[in-house]
């Protein structure tokens, strides 16, 4: 992933979660599959939060901790971390999930 595309992809994120972003903003982000691996592991996560974290209001797409997580998921996409980094932090909350 670019530094370009991480930016637009933690700015997507964070518009989703302040309700800011385009009706099919969030679909068009979550739904094709690429060929970067980076950004098919940030796709599937963010496609699947709302299983890993289901809402309690059926309005919302997750629970308030799944909102926390994408918001520091964003936080780190900004970071000048490397992808590692990030691809840790998706298996770890991915990993709680499966157990």
């Amino acid at each position: 992933m670019t530094d370009k595309e991480r930016q637009e992809s933690a700015n997507l994120i964070l518009s989703f979660l302040d309700e800011t972003c385009g009706a099919y903003d969030w679909d068009d982000f979550i739904s094709p599959s690429s060929k970067d691996p980076d950004f098919e592991l940030l796709r599937v996560y963010c496609a699947s939060t709302n299983y890993l974290y289901p809402p309690t209001d059926p309005k919302c797409w997750c629970s308030d901790l799944g909102s926390e997580k994408l918001r520091i998921l964003s936080e780190l996409l900004i970071s000048t971390s490397q992808f590692k980094v990030i691809s840790d932090f998706i298996c770890s909350e991915q990993q709680k999930y499966l157990k």
